[in-house]
């Protein structure tokens, strides 16, 4: 079969197989939230950089959050491993760690299952007759349009045991989904996932009150299994204070 003609289903199996032996990656994301409810609305603009190793989880990432409801702009960096997770505070110009109960619990949370590609698109295998399919020069685009409540299962299934999923609670019940797109960009040759798109319009109640998300992300995914090992360095081993 010649691979111009290959399935959606077929180019996901065969990402799913190439990515599976992935061991680390990095990732650049940009993503813009507006959240309604009743008169008040934020609206949150993010960029990030992030080295990772799946298994066991080890992080390193650089992030900005800026609120363009009041301009004020955040930066944040972090150390996420399982001998500690340290986070630098750039308003006190300091490292802080977790505590160690804390730390244990975000691990659980933010398992290594919820940040592997590969694991990412096999949820979507489900979807997989529901996705258009094209290949422009040496990629292949698999795009997903739809407000079909079934979509509701795939939210639960990359928030499950996530941190965020975890906060959010019963609220994903009352979740209503008005529209979702996905867009996968892959390497036609290795099958690797380069980027990623996903926008998200949704209203959910909580505790009585409904709230309005819309939500875009943009990634790229690249160097994969060439990531320099993740150590937290010793001076900020040394300088962290911890979180009380």
């Amino acid at each position: 079969m010649y691979q111009e003609q290959l399935e959606a289903k077929e180019v996901l199996e065969k990402s799913i197989e190439a990515m599976s032996d992935v061991k680390s990656f990095s990732m650049e994301m940009d993503m813009h939230s507006v959240f309604s409810a009743g008169e008040m609305t934020m609206e949150m603009e993010t960029k990030s950089e992030a080295d990772m190793f799946i298994e066991p989880l080890k992080m390193y990432q650089k992030m900005e959050m800026k609120d363009l409801t009041t301009g004020q702009t955040t930066p944040v960096e972090m150390y996420f491993t399982e001998e500690g997770i340290y986070f630098y505070d750039a308003q006190s110009q300091q490292w802080t760690k977790f505590p160690e109960e804390m730390s244990e619990y975000l691990l659980q949370m933010t398992n290594a299952a919820q940040q592997d590609p590969a694991k990412q698109l096999e949820q979507l295998q489900q979807f997989a007759d529901d996705f258009t399919f094209t290949k422009e020069g040496d990629n292949y685009i698999l795009t997903l349009t739809s407000t079909d409540e079934k979509f509701k299962a795939l939210l639960n299934d990359q928030l499950d045991g996530s941190f965020a999923g975890g906060m959010m609670g019963d609220a994903l019940e009352q979740m209503q989904i008005n529209k979702i797109h996905y867009k996968i960009v892959l390497d036609s040759k290795t099958f690797y996932q380069k980027e990623l798109e996903m926008d998200m319009d949704m209203t959910m109640t909580i505790e009585g009150e409904t709230m309005e998300m819309k939500q875009s992300l943009k990634g790229k995914i690249h160097n994969y299994n060439k990531v320099a090992e993740i150590v937290v360095p010793e001076d900020v081993i040394k300088n962290a204070v911890e979180m009380q």
